[in-house]
């Protein structure tokens, strides 16, 4: 699973519950995080991490993640994930091995055994989430993690330790650097094959709530993957899907975009998608 987000998004918690989720399906889950390869590289490129304040932390472990994807490549640190993660399963269950015939290993070192998920904690370039998909396939979920402004600003906030500038200014850059090797999380989120939203703060005594919206979408989630309980779409689910089957009927190569209008029980009210000139006037859709 790999969590994309922008920051003041509950990330970590939401590791966290996914290993309290998965562990009712018998999974063993481990938690990589990408800043953690940031650290430990931050002078190979020649940047001294700024403890002197944590908006002087984050900033620096912002440039070094940076600097390392700019020498060498931007999909380096989703790299160092895969190597981690192959090395983790080799640690745990040994060689691995082409032969069919699994008879002379040990039943916990047997593929059927390997009941283990591995947490990417998290995306923040596009290229990062590409290489993942390409090694892992189907067997990739790219969960994006999002709550609204002023949440994320409490969830920042609530240790004293950043100022409102610092906030604004680490949510601007965030978003989405001005260069391909920086954070762009405002590409690479879209591209998620789940969203969670939480829309209380994950601090005082709003926590219990949070906590209680975000494992309830992830328990969700893990139901319609595993088969495990008959789980029919939300009405946002159904007006989505009217979208995107909307942005369809665009002939526009460049971009295409759907709409859909519903009431608040949920019944389709109107379509529409974005379109370009026909040869002659009008559009090139009907």
């Amino acid at each position: 699973v790999a969590l994309c987000g922008p920051i003041g998004s509950p990330l970590h918690e939401t590791a966290t519950q996914i290993k309290n989720t998965l562990n009712e399906f018998g999974y063993l889950t481990e938690s990589i995080r990408l800043s953690d390869f940031i650290r430990l590289n931050t002078l190979q490129v020649g940047i001294q991490v700024d403890q002197a304040t944590r908006y002087s932390e984050i900033r620096t472990l912002i440039q070094a993640g940076d600097a390392l994807r700019d020498q060498h490549g931007n999909d380096v640190l989703a790299k160092m994930a895969i190597a981690k993660i192959c090395a983790d399963r080799q640690k745990k269950y040994g060689e691995t091995s082409d032969r069919a015939n699994e008879s002379a290993k040990s039943p916990e070192c047997q593929i059927r055994a390997h009941r283990i998920c591995h947490v990417i904690d998290s995306v923040k370039n596009v290229d990062e989430l590409k290489l993942l998909r390409l090694i892992y396939g189907e067997a990739l979920f790219a969960v994006g993690v999002f709550s609204p402004l002023e949440i994320r600003k409490k969830n920042l906030e609530h240790s004293g330790a950043l100022s409102s500038e610092d906030i604004a200014k680490l949510m601007d850059t965030d978003s989405g650097e001005e260069f391909s090797h920086g954070q762009s999380v405002r590409d690479t989120f879209p591209q998620c094959d789940f969203f969670l939203r939480v829309d209380e703060p994950m601090t005082g005594p709003t926590e219990t709530r949070a906590n209680a919206q975000l494992m309830e979408k992830l328990r969700r989630f893990f139901n319609l993957l595993f088969r495990t309980s008959v789980v029919s779409p939300t009405p946002e689910e159904n007006a989505m899907y009217a979208a995107a089957s909307a942005a369809l009927n665009s002939a526009c190569i460049s971009r295409q975009v759907g709409a859909a209008v519903t009431s608040k029980g949920g019944e389709l009210l109107a379509t529409g998608w974005n379109d370009v000139p026909g040869s002659g006037g009008g559009l090139y859709g009907k």
